[in-house]
């Protein structure tokens, strides 16, 4: 939603909302492999030294999606402020889910 207005100037390059729909289920599918792996390595990795080691950890992962939002905008037509705002919101997405997991995981 705060991207909104720049995904209505690229329209262009994306596709229809009506054909996305038909692709949701892909979508669905990426966020459970992300989900799923996000998990995996941050269990693999646990210490139980506290909350800094989620965020530490959501900060690795977003930094590492960073990497591929850079690379995206090399090849893509999309603005300057669609790559800030995928790259703020990996880096978010990151440290709560970091901060998440630090707090449900139990060894």
């Amino acid at each position: 939603m705060i991207l909104k207005a720049e995904y209505a100037a690229t329209a262009s390059i994306w596709r229809p909302e009506a054909e996305m729909q038909k692709y949701f289920l892909f979508m669905l599918l990426g966020q459970m492999i992300i989900a799923k792996y996000f998990t995996f390595l941050f269990i693999k990795g646990y210490e139980g030294t506290g909350m800094m080691e989620g965020v530490r950890y959501g900060l690795l992962i977003g930094f590492l999606f960073m990497g591929t939002y850079f690379v995206q905008f090399a090849v893509s037509p999309i603005t300057v402020k669609i790559l800030v705002g995928w790259c703020l919101g990996s880096l978010a997405q990151g440290v709560l889910g970091g901060m998440l997991l630090t707090v449900l995981y139990k060894r």
